[in-house]
């Protein structure tokens, strides 16, 4: 009768220790995905920061290369203007 008895607290403590083990290893697993994802989206995010910060400058840069041409094309009337005045 001892024998069944710790035959079946072993079992009940195999058991319990296996819950624990899946529980533990379905915890890890889910921690690790998660940080994966997270480090995903920080990578996506810094990535789509730098692309809008490229496009800001590219806008910037256009906007000033508009601004010295129209000078540019301004001061060339100018000149023609005084060579004809001239």
């Amino acid at each position: 009768m001892k024998k069944r008895i710790n035959f079946i607290k072993f079992i009940k403590s195999s058991g319990v220790m296996f819950l624990i083990s899946l529980a533990l290893i379905l915890i890890g697993f889910e921690a690790f995905d998660n940080n994966k994802e997270f480090h995903n989206r920080a990578n996506k995010m810094h990535e789509d920061y730098i692309n809008r910060k490229k496009e800001l400058v590219k806008q910037e840069v256009l906007q000033t290369i508009d601004l010295i041409n129209y000078k540019m094309g301004v001061d060339k009337e100018n000149e023609q203007i005084e060579k004809k005045l001239l």
